[in-house]
C-alpha cells in the first residue's frame, strides 16, 4: 500500500481498487502508480469525479477503453 493510499478516504481507495481489478495482473501495480501520480500533482484533496478521472485516463494508457 503507498503512502497515497493512506489519505485517500475509504470510497476513493475502493473506486482504485474496482478498477485495479479489470486490469491484468501484470499491469495492476503500474496502472495503481499511474493514478497515484495523477492525484499526487493535485494540491487539493482529491475528489471522488478526480479519482474517476485519473482511473479513466489510467484505463486509456493500459489499454482497456471504456
Amino acid at each position: 500500500m503507498s503512502t497515497l493510499e493512506f489519505l485517500l478516504p475509504i470510497e476513493q481507495r475502493q473506486i482504485i481498487d474496482r478498477a485495479a481489478s479489470r486490469i491484468a495482473k501484470d499491469k495492476r501495480q503500474a496502472f495503481r502508480k499511474h493514478i497515484e501520480d495523477q492525484l499526487r500533482a493535485r494540491r487539493d484533496p482529491p475528489s471522488d469525479a478526480d479519482v474517476r478521472h485519473a482511473a479513466g485516463a489510467a484505463f486509456l494508457k493500459y489499454g482497456r477503453h471504456i
